[in-house]
């Protein structure tokens, strides 16, 4: 079992976060990971959990758009690390065209025997959830990261402003969602049967879309699809994993926001 000694560079609600981290590093055995955290952030998060098996490659050091093959020289030189943390991802994933590439590129990457984790800023992870889905439906876990300050951008902003940017860019996902029919597709696959990889993958879709349909207030559509992702948890990584447990919290506050909605009914 890997042992982390130091202690997390993270503030306290980044707690479950470090616990996701760890259990992957103890658990993994190749497979794509992503880790969100502001920029700033990320090169302490990867000196933090780094081990004698690891090697870093930081886009911040070596600025330039995404290129597999600049990944695979990276892999070829590191032979005897098992986790290759890609920081700053979104200064090379800075454009359309970088981001088709790194979508293109999911099977070679696989074929890499490694534990990848790219590390990148919440809204990359955003835009390639929906903008680069073949790379990101193979992500079996990711952990967020953030700052107990807010960040500089977000000075100024009034909350009801903000919120009512955050419903309009949710129903905006969401309709690209249900013109790929995404919803169907991933619930429709069957517990038994189903590979464990495709399985976590649509588990982590599925949890994206719950957190549209949440912000955007249709608390059933989110309920529906807590429950499969729950079995899904439950199932592959048990009870106990942080994962798991964040679905049935997520599961009790949209259960008590139903009942609050159903009492004024």
């Amino acid at each position: 079992m890997i042992e982390i000694t130091k202690k997390p560079m993270t503030p306290s609600d980044n707690l479950l976060a470090h616990d996701t981290v760890k259990w992957i590093l103890e658990n993994a055995d190749g497979g794509f990971f992503i880790i969100t955290a502001p920029s700033g952030m990320q090169n302490d998060l990867a000196e933090n959990y780094k081990t004698p098996d690891t090697a870093i490659y930081d886009y911040a050091v070596n600025v330039s758009p995404y290129s597999y093959y600049v990944l695979e020289d990276f892999a070829d030189y590191n032979p005897d690390a098992k986790f290759l943390f890609i920081l700053n991802m979104q200064i090379s994933l800075g454009n359309d065209n970088s981001m088709l590439l790194f979508n293109m590129s999911r099977d070679w990457l696989k074929k890499i025997k490694k534990t990848w984790f790219f590390f990148m800023t919440k809204e990359t992870e955003y835009r390639l959830s929906t903008f680069a889905f073949d790379i990101y439906a193979h992500v079996l876990l990711k952990a967020h990261f953030s700052l107990e300050l807010a960040d500089e951008n977000d000075i100024g902003r009034h909350p009801a402003v903000e919120r009512i940017v955050d419903v309009e860019k949710s129903r905006e996902t969401l309709e690209r969602y249900k013109e790929k029919d995404m919803e169907v597709k991933l619930m429709s696959l069957p517990l038994d049967g189903t590979p464990d990889y495709q399985l976590l993958s649509a588990a982590l879709i599925l949890s994206d879309i719950a957190k549209l349909h949440k912000i955007c207030a249709e608390y059933g559509e989110a309920l529906k699809l807590l429950e499969y992702i729950k079995a899904i948890r439950i199932k592959i990584l048990g009870a106990e994993h942080p994962d798991t447990v964040t679905s049935l919290n997520e599961i009790t506050l949209i259960n008590s926001l139903l009942s609050i909605f159903d009492k004024h009914d």
